[in-house]
């Protein structure tokens, strides 16, 4: 057992412990957290995934987090481990992650559960998850996946460009989704898109506009904007689906008009734009190391060019966005080779 996971059982020791089975792109995820408090706010963003009494094996990845504000446990020294492990440390939210090379676990340090940034509420663990996909030859996306068995979109776009306005729209509209934020996309044809957060987020000033929109907020973040952001986990609505076969991408714009479309891309300009978002919110530990970013431009680059891309204009009735969206995916179906005119 190395030192970084037996610094993790002696906070466990201390502060409890938490023990959850996950299936995760499809493949057992172990996660183990130690604190009440920590796993309060952890454990819920898995909750779709789980698989807590099941028999799946064992685990492909191991994931043990603490904090030292409920156990007392430091973190080792982690000079020793640069040769056997991928380390992060986030000086701004004081987290420190430290994934085994060979994506076998990792350990995620913490040193306060309080007081964090909104998205680390929303999305724990991202960084440990995203190195451990990316060693598993999985690209993990900034964009919303909305469809169903037979094919999904995957939407991605800046912040404020409607991806999340896209999702609940098409959720209240009876839709199934993968997520709101990331997405691990694992290579085929087609390319699977698998859930990995059960959490979502959406402007209030959007869900005042449109009643009904987002079904409860559980945190608000203030932003430096101006603008309040609301997160909540609507695992519960059962409206997850852990993989979706993606057919499609788009990208979305808040239109003029009050009429929702898509118009056909090219691959070119939706590669650029999944790139924009994806590798500005990189969830790799190794974020800096050049092997890593290419690889994820080739299966960007990739991704785009396997499969029709379109631009969708949000119109002012958002809930007009599931008819359009639907008339799409049931267009490429038909013909994956054509974008829909």
């Amino acid at each position: 057992m190395s030192p970084l996971v037996e610094s993790y059982h002696a906070a466990a020791a201390r502060g409890g412990e938490a023990t959850v089975r996950l299936m995760l792109a499809g493949r057992p995820v172990s996660l183990n957290v130690a604190g009440k408090q920590l796993a309060d706010f952890v454990v819920p963003a898995f909750a779709h995934l789980r698989h807590d009494g099941a028999d799946l094996g064992e685990a492909d990845f191991s994931l043990y987090t603490w904090d030292a504000e409920s156990t007392g446990v430091g973190v080792p020294n982690l000079r020793r481990h640069e040769t056997t492990h991928f380390l992060h440390h986030d000086a701004g939210s004081e987290i420190t992650t430290a994934v085994e090379r060979n994506g076998r676990s990792a350990v995620v340090f913490l040193r306060r559960h309080s007081g964090l940034p909104e998205w680390e509420y929303a999305h724990p663990l991202r960084r440990a998850i995203g190195t451990w996909a990316r060693l598993r030859g999985l690209a993990i996306i900034h964009a919303a996946v909305i469809g169903d068995q037979s094919g999904a979109a995957a939407v991605t776009g800046p912040g404020g460009s409607g991806k999340s306005t896209t999702a609940l729209a098409w959720i209240a509209a009876g839709g199934r989704t993968a997520g709101d934020d990331y997405a691990a996309i694992e290579p085929g044809l087609p390319p699977i898109a698998h859930s990995v957060f059960a959490t979502m987020r959406l402007h209030l000033d959007h869900a005042a506009r449109f009643s009904g929109l987002l079904p409860g907020v559980d945190r608000i973040e203030q932003q430096d904007s101006g603008r309040q952001k609301g997160t909540v986990n609507v695992a519960a609505l059962d409206c997850f689906m852990p993989s979706m076969p993606l057919t499609s991408l788009l990208l979305a714009h808040v239109g003029d008009g009050d009429t929702s479309r898509i118009s056909p891309m090219s691959p070119r300009a939706a590669m650029l734009a999944l790139m924009r978002g994806s590798m500005a919110q990189s969830l790799s530990a190794d974020v800096d190391a050049g092997a890593g970013l290419q690889a994820g431009f080739r299966s960007m680059a990739e991704l785009c060019r396997s499969l029709p891309c379109g631009r969708l204009e949000i119109g002012g009735d958002p809930f007009r966005i599931a008819d359009v969206i639907r008339d799409w995916l049931a267009a490429v179906s038909v013909n994956p080779q054509v974008s829909p005119q």
